[in-house]
Formats: C-alpha cells, structure tokens, sequence
C-alpha cells in the first residue's frame, strides 16, 4: 500500500487500521479467512470454487504472510471472477439462442465487450442489462443444489460507452457493460 500510494510504511499502516476501525465488518471477515485458510488449507469463493493456500502454515515468515494475503484476496476476487464467468455465459446463451449475430468480443475484470450489429445495438442492450442484473434472482435457485445460501446485492450494470469500429464500416457497434459491486451478505 506504501508504494502503490507513494507514502510512508507508517502512513499505509495507520491509513489501515482507520479503515478497519471505520469497517469491522471487514476485518473480522478477513480474519475468518486466514483462520479458515489456517485450519483447512484452502479458501472458497461463494459459488465453492477452492483455492489451496500450501503454505499458510509455514515456518518461513515471508511464504506465510504471502499465503495469508492470498486466504484474504482470493474469496473476494474469486467470486468476482465466478459470478462475473456466470453471467457472462448466460449472455453467450442469450445471444446464441436470440440467433443474434452480435457476440462477445472480450472480457476483463469486471466487464464484457460485446461486438454488436447496429440494428441488434438496442435489443442486445436489454439483453445484457437482463442478463448481468437478474443475476441475483438466478442465483437463488442455485441455492438448493450443493451451494450455501447466500443473498448477493452486487450486480447493477453500467453500460459503458458504445463505439463505432472503423474495420465494420460502421455495420456494427461495441457496446460495453460492466458490474458496480456494492454489497456481499
């Protein structure tokens, strides 16, 4: 945190402790994760997905810290993937079964670039706000099957902005979303 924001140790170690003073919630999350990773030598995502934490128990300071930092970080940026390859795929179905000629172009982090025909551009935009926002209504009949229940409040979508790509003269349009998580429960 130091280097990534130019500050002193001290700064970044002071700037954290106001962070989980204003958010306990956090810190008592994250603890439960590194417990967790400390006991069973993996963390999961929501969805179950695992990831193995080796070397959460070693004796070499550095090799553990790393590993407790991955034990915090992985079940949040591990769901983000989750859900986020969840949708996605759903809309990769839509637009096979709609027989859209528009697709998916490319997806990073948090948001999908789709490659769209200009009379699709609105259809597809309804589409993808369906898609990536009733995330959360499909998600509830995940719950029965080998998943714990959880009530997930993070999928509103912002439609980024369109673009014309010159290579389609103009035919076809770019039209981008992405996730603006708010809340986990």
């Amino acid at each position: 945190l130091s280097e990534g924001l130019s500050i002193s140790r001290s700064e970044a170690k002071e700037y954290i402790e106001r962070y989980f003073a204003a958010y306990p919630d956090v810190k008592k999350y994250l603890d439960g994760e590194v417990a967790f990773a400390h006991e069973h030598g993996y963390v999961k995502t929501i969805f179950g997905r695992r990831r193995p934490v080796p070397d959460i128990n070693a004796s070499n300071f550095m090799r553990r810290s790393f590993s407790e930092r991955v034990a915090m970080n992985s079940p949040i940026q591990g769901s983000a993937a989750d859900i986020m390859k969840k949708a996605m795929n759903e809309v990769n179905r839509a637009l096979r079964a709609g027989g859209y000629a528009s697709r998916i172009v490319l997806q990073v982090h948090d948001e999908l670039l789709i490659e769209a025909p200009v009379a699709e551009q609105e259809a597809v935009k309804a589409l993808l706000v369906d898609k990536m926002q009733h995330r959360r209504a499909r998600r509830r009949r995940e719950c029965g099957r080998k998943l714990g229940c959880r009530t997930l409040n993070v999928i509103v979508p912002r439609m980024g902005p369109e673009g014309r790509q010159r290579r389609h003269l103009a035919e076809r349009q770019l039209l981008r979303t992405n996730y603006e998580r708010t809340k986990i429960n």
